[in-house]
C-alpha cells in the first residue's frame, strides 16, 4: 500500500504507454521502481522488457533480547527453512521408491 501511494505521488499520474509497453513491463510493475532501474542500470524505461530480482537483508547477526538470550540473523533463518525444505524433499523421494 505504501509503494502504491509513493506512486501515485511521485509516479506523475502513472502515465502508461500502452502502444510502448510491448512486454507489459509498466502494466506489472510500479512506476517509479522500474523508473529507478533503469536509471541504475543507464538504459530507457523501453528497453527493459522482463525482470526478476531477488532481495536479501544485508544486516550481519546480533545478539539480541533483554538478557542477550536471542541471536537474530535473517540468513540463518533462511538457511534452516531451506535444509528442513531439503530434508522433506529427499524424504518424500525416498518414501515413493
Amino acid at each position: 500500500m505504501g509503494t502504491t501511494v509513493i506512486d501515485q505521488l511521485m509516479g506523475e499520474g502513472i502515465q502508461l504507454d500502452e502502444e510502448g509497453d510491448v512486454y507489459n513491463v509498466q502494466k506489472k510493475n510500479f512506476k517509479t521502481f522500474v523508473d529507478r532501474l533503469a536509471s541504475d542500470l543507464g538504459v530507457q524505461t523501453e528497453e527493459i522488457v522482463d525482470f526478476e530480482m531477488a532481495c536479501y537483508d544485508h544486516h550481519p547477526p546480533a545478539i539480541t533480547g533483554l538478557h542477550s538470550e536471542f541471536v537474530s540473523s535473517p540468513r540463518l533463518d533462511n538457511l534452516a527453512s531451506s535444509l528442513c525444505s531439503l530434508d522433506s524433499l529427499i524424504l518424500y523421494n525416498n518414501a515413493e521408491e
